[in-house]
């Protein structure tokens, strides 16, 4: 028994060895026979259509087209006024009357609030009578530099009568000397008495002394004109100080009548009423002194803002006066044309887009301030161009290439890109509209290998 026992262990064990070396065998001769398997069949097929007996890849390709291409950028947009103002008042008062409301229309300097300020009208009044005031001592100066330059005319015609009478006193002079020598050479002569010799000389005496107080005068003359010019001086100043003062009563009066008009609170241009804090009654804080809340918001509704934010791939197109579309939902789809007007020139650094501004060509009372809708500005257009599938671009660092199919093999060519819509890419340079261009290869391709060449069904 326990012979038959090891016989049976070892018989088994055999067996146990053998079966892998027979499934080893059995299995290389099956796998032919595996491969012809349904599955295994269509890998196969599939395998042998990427090239065909002669080794030749096959490949999609198109023919360029030249048509019209425009690159656009849609983003969303929002409305705004062209102007928003609030309005305060600079003077405090009390309202008196509330001429606006929201809603309202107005026009540019059409009046909206009036307040009441008496306190001023009497200030007012004052500076009136300050400036009449400064008139009257204008007046007054003005009539001293009158009276100070007769003065000086008077001194001045007393100081020529007394240079007159001193020609005449030399003149007496000379001829009472020459009398006295005259008649003293008659006394030595002894022809006459001496007495007439000492009447003479009394008589020569009094001419001299006549020349000195002609002098005298002339230099009491002089010294009368350069006092008289003097108080001229003193009424010119005064009449110069009497006029600044009229300026300053006058500026002090325009600034009065400025606070006044304050009181008159007008629409800086024509626009909507939006917000409205004013009411009959209330009194009303300057806005100098720390008044917080407006009268009135108002906003200028033609033209309008129409703002967009174009990421930066598109920012570098954006140029003033390019022709954008608005489409607003909530008016149904339609659309209103405007041009780009502005923009930042600037990336937001946040968000990486450049904010534009679009005016509309025609204000339309329907759209209003706040709408969103969609915009859509033409960057760039061609009227006619070159084109090629997107998908047919590769390249080489920053160089652009494609791939054609000629003579039965792939040629590589370098090409300038122009505009892209993101279908299709404008080609500048190195292509021509009957090229065969290869858009899909179902193996790597590479320049110079043999290719055979299947249209596709479009070149978009």
């Amino acid at each position: 028994m326990t012979r038959l026992m090891k016989t049976s262990s070892a018989a088994l064990i055999a067996v146990g060895v053998a079966m892998p070396l027979w499934l080893w065998w059995h299995g290389a001769n099956l796998a032919p026979a595996v491969a012809q398997t349904p599955a295994a069949r269509a890998t196969k097929t599939a395998a042998e259509t990427s090239e065909d007996a002669n080794g030749a890849i096959r490949v999609t390709v198109v023919q360029p087209t030249v048509e019209p291409l425009r690159r656009v950028s849609t983003q969303p947009a929002h409305v705004d006024p062209f102007e928003q103002t609030s309005l305060f008042a600079k003077a405090s008062g009390f309202i008196a009357e509330v001429k606006a409301d929201i809603g309202d229309r107005v026009k540019k300097d059409q009046v909206l609030v009036e307040l009441s300020i008496p306190e001023m009208q009497q200030e007012r009044m004052q500076k009136l009578a300050a400036i009449e005031e400064a008139r009257a001592a204008v007046g007054q100066a003005e009539a001293r530099v009158v009276a100070a330059q007769a003065m000086i005319d008077a001194a001045q015609a007393r100081r020529d009568e007394a240079i007159a009478t001193i020609a005449q006193q030399d003149a007496e002079v000379a001829y009472r000397h020459s009398e006295h020598a005259r008649i003293t050479d008659l006394v030595k002569a002894r022809s006459v008495n001496e007495a007439l010799a000492d009447e003479k000389l009394k008589q020569l005496q009094a001419a001299k002394a006549g020349l000195v107080a002609a002098q005298a005068s002339v230099r009491s003359a002089e010294a009368n004109i350069k006092v008289e010019r003097a108080r001229k001086t003193q009424a010119e100043a005064d009449l110069t100080l009497a006029t600044a003062q009229v300026k300053v009563a006058e500026a002090a009066l325009r600034q009065t009548e400025i606070l006044m008009d304050y009181a008159t609170i007008k629409a800086p241009y024509a626009g909507v009423i939006t917000r409205r804090w004013a009411n009959t009654g209330d009194f009303i804080r300057s806005a100098a002194v720390g008044q917080n809340e407006p009268l009135f918001t108002l906003v200028r509704v033609d033209p309008l803002r129409i703002i967009a934010d174009i990421p930066e791939n598109d920012s570098s197109l954006i140029r003033d006066d390019q022709p954008a579309t608005l489409v607003i939902d909530a008016l149904k789809g339609r659309p209103f044309i405007g041009r780009v007007k502005r923009s930042t020139g600037v990336l937001d650094p946040k968000t990486r887009t450049l904010r534009v501004e679009i005016e509309l060509d025609k204000p339309d009372p329907q759209l209003r301030p706040g709408m969103y809708g969609t915009l859509t500005i033409t960057l760039a257009e061609r009227k006619q161009a070159i084109l090629v599938p997107s998908r047919c671009l590769r390249f080489e660092g920053d160089r652009a290439f494609v791939l054609i199919a000629t003579k039965g093999k792939a040629e590589k060519r370098p090409v300038t890109i122009g505009l892209n819509d993101g279908n299709r890419a404008e080609i500048l340079d190195g292509l021509k509209p009957d090229d065969t261009v290869i858009a899909e290869s179902r193996s790597p391709l590479s320049p110079g290998q043999p290719v055979q060449a299947t249209a596709a069904r479009s070149a978009k």
